[in-house]
């Protein structure tokens, strides 16, 4: 090694007369890669004074000369083989010209392999590990054989362990084993879905595991490998101290900016700072809790659209938005202004957002997503993020960015994170995903001062205030006695009462008419009801013409179930399907339903969570079902078990498509029933007039229920993409959505 060392270090004197951190060795012939990778890795094992990053070509030349730049380190380029060409004609006899030589003798993986026995490590099987051989060690996890490229480029370069594992063997038994390792670097395959993410996070949880873990980025062969280079340099290179931590909160309704120190906390549109302006400035922290699909995601008067530096190399993708296809944008104003995520200059990227990542088999494709370009980018090195929904913490951003700022490895601040998140929330114990090496550390240098931001600021308190108390603490709540009162007779009319007024706070004139006319019916069925019920009870006493009756009780359902239908399908079309009807902040935080059978997403295969939540007062309570891939699939009273949309998932212009809405209730006594579906508009403040239809009548006797709607036919002028068919059933009074993605293909 000490002779290796000796002609490395004068090889590399020859390109680098100036002392600079890093040389790029830029490769022309593919077969020579692993050779650069074998001196790079000789070169960190002996000298931590320069970096010797490799490159497979010039696009990547570019993206490492734009990573360094971005980090202000000084480099010099030299091609491989003229660098290699200098070894070999030394006059001394060595080591590592002889396996450069036999290098040469191999090609693809092999190589990479051969690479990587020379430096002296060698590749475990996970069936070897041993319970205590692994303490203290940085891990690269590589799952199944289609991911030992990039397990072994990061090997080479970082010298880390390397152990293979099939994904059946990544049980609780591997992570209670495991265990000891200080952090894992797990390298996937390319159709890594959330079923794979969330059987390895349920393992994980069950072995009660805490070792950080972080993913590289799984998509596209030479994002994969950028993904493990930029990683290398990031790691290796310090980020200027001066560089700033941006927080937004895009959501919040007053529009301010509080500055101080190192970083900004920009609120709405912000005040002295927009979002827009902050976007290129150099960063060390990028933190955003905007609304998202993984495709865009507005932060006050900018949109980070994935459609900007799309392409689609010619290749026949179906699984995306209609602004793939046209020119039509349900983002665009004249206030905000489209920036690509390549605009975005900030070493750790951290998006609290449902469906931050797009993985295979998400609703739309992973190659159309923000992650996917963030993962291309030169200027991020980890990017955290969810991988389906999440419940948003205010105090998510400060957290983790003020214990990275004081030197812990973003691994150990996202673990402490989630950890205190699930304690408050009960959502998801691995609520934030590392994309990235959870080894990624800050120098400690500079920490942030939030305490004294608070003392400063009373604006700035009040915002953060669970941050201040502690975030893992809950505020407790005092006892009142009050008197319950059951409304399984009219909790259907109540849900509905909510959702109108919870409505008629946004103030929408569009559904103003439709509303009234709800509220007005409902307000006619329930006091119809609770006549209805209350002449049962008297029955003995009172004469009753009970045909009349129950006419008038039937046509008070119809009047009231076709009101829903309208306001629906009016909601639809302005606001979307996916509304909740503004009525959560009534509901308690959700309780995972253990009784359900529900586990896997009747459309995409994807584990479901099936929640409970509450409205404690006046006994109402709500299922929903959420697909980690689909969103909210399901959200209706809890008489409802289970729902589908059955049809197609690829429609045609000019093709009658077929509808059965399948329906598992605990309602099993015969009832008056609406049930009808509505296409929900791309463009929300130019809908053009989207298929619709219903039908009702009586069910029977039971708790299973098939009904067929009438055939639905696609307008000629749609654009092709996704969009989203929305079904709503009533039983009675009782409401259920359902939610299934469709596909527009020509």
């Amino acid at each position: 090694m000490n002779v290796i060392s000796q002609l490395l270090t004068e090889r590399v004197s020859d390109f680098d007369n100036k002392k600079s951190q890093a040389l790029i060795l830029e490769t022309y012939d593919h077969s020579m890669l692993p050779s650069a990778y074998l001196i790079a890795g000789y070169y960190r094992k002996c000298n931590r004074e320069l970096l010797i990053v490799p490159s497979p070509n010039k696009k990547t030349t570019k993206k490492i000369m734009k990573a360094l730049n971005y980090l202000d380190a000084s480099y010099n380029l030299c091609e491989i083989n003229e660098f290699i060409e200098g070894l070999l004609n030394d006059s001394k006899e060595n080591e590592l010209c002889e396996q450069i030589t036999r290098l040469s003798t191999y090609s693809g993986t092999e190589a990479l392999r051969e690479a990587y026995n020379s430096l002296g490590y060698c590749i475990n099987s996970v069936l070897a590990v041993s319970s205590n051989e692994l303490t203290d060690l940085q891990v690269i996890v590589c799952v199944t054989d289609q991911s030992y490229d990039q397990s072994l480029l990061y090997g080479i370069l970082s010298g880390r362990t390397v152990v293979f594992a099939e994904y059946e063997e990544l049980t609780v038994e591997f992570f209670e084993k495991t265990s000891s390792a200080k952090s894992y670097v797990f390298c996937v395959p390319e159709q890594f879905s959330v079923t794979n993410m969330n059987k390895i996070f349920t393992s994980k949880e069950n072995a009660r595991n805490n070792t950080p873990l972080g993913f590289f980025y799984p998509f596209d062969s030479e994002t994969r490998e950028f993904f493990v280079l930029k990683t290398y340099i990031y790691i290796n290179l310090e980020i200027p101290l001066d560089f700033p931590y941006h927080f937004f909160y895009p959501l919040e309704k007053e529009s301010h900016t509080f500055e101080f120190d190192q970083f900004k906390v920009v609120l709405g549109k912000g005040s002295s700072a927009s979002p827009k302006s902050l976007i290129n400035e150099k960063a060390t922290f990028f933190f955003a809790t905007p609304h998202s699909n993984g495709v865009d995601m507005s932060i006050g008067d900018a949109v980070l659209c994935a459609q900007r530096d799309f392409s689609n190399d010619n290749e026949a993708i179906n699984k995306l938005m209609p602004c793939f296809f046209s020119t039509t944008c349900s983002r665009k104003t004249e206030e905000n202004e489209l920036i690509s995520a390549l605009d975005l200059r900030s070493a750790l990227v951290f998006l609290y957002t449902c469906w931050g990542v797009l993985l295979k088999q998400s609703v739309y494709d992973e190659r159309s997503s923000l992650a996917f370009q963030f993962a291309q980018s030169p200027y991020s090195a980890v990017l955290l993020t969810t991988y389906s929904m999440s419940l948003l913490d205010r105090t998510a951003g400060p957290i983790i960015a003020e214990k990275y700022s004081k030197g812990e490895t973003i691994g150990s601040a996202v673990e402490y994170f989630n950890t205190n998140h699930f304690k408050l929330y009960n959502d998801s114990r691995n609520i934030i995903v590392i994309f990235g090496d959870p080894e990624f550390k800050n120098s400690g240098k500079r920490p942030l001062q939030f305490q004294k931001a608070f003392e400063q600021y009373k604006d700035f308190n009040s915002f953060f205030k669970y941050f201040i108390t502690n975030s893992s603490e809950v505020n407790t709540r005092t006892q009142t006695e009050y008197v319950e009162w059951n409304p399984s007779l009219t909790k259907g009319i109540e849900y509905s009462r909510m959702i109108i007024n919870g409505s008629r706070l946004l103030g929408k004139p569009y559904f103003s008419d439709q509303l009234q006319v709800l509220s007005d019916k409902t307000e006619s069925l329930w006091i119809t009801i609770l006549l209805y019920f209350n002449r049962l009870k008297q029955n003995d006493h009172f004469q009753m013409e009970w045909p009349d009756f129950y006419k008038k009780l039937r046509r008070h359902y119809r009047e009231f179930q076709k009101a829903w239908f309208q306001f629906y399908q009016t909601m639809v079309f302005n606001l979307g399907g996916y509304t909740r009807f503004q009525v959560d902040r009534y509901f308690s935080l959700s309780e995972r339903d253990k009784e359900s059978n529900c586990q896997w997403c009747p459309y995409c295969g994807a584990p479901v969570r099936v929640e409970i939540k509450t409205v404690e007062a006046i006994g109402i309570r709500r299922r929903l079902i959420e697909c980690l891939n689909c969103a909210t699939i399901f959200d209706g009273l809890d008489d409802f078990l289970t729902g589908q949309i059955d049809c197609e998932t690829y429609w045609k212009v000019g093709d009658h498509q077929n509808i059965v809405i399948h329906i598992q209730s605990s309602q099993v006594m015969p009832c008056y029933y609406l049930a009808g579906v509505i296409m929900e508009p791309f463009d929300k403040r130019n809908p053009m007039k989207m298929p619709a239809s219903f039908i009702e009548g009586t069910l029977h006797k039971g708790d299973s229920h098939h009904i067929a709607l009438p055939s639905l036919e696609l307008p000629h002028d749609m654009v092709q993409g996704c969009y989203h068919m929305n079904a709503l059933i009533i039983m009675n009074d009782k409401i259920l959505t359902l939610r299934k993605a469709i596909y527009y293909i020509q």
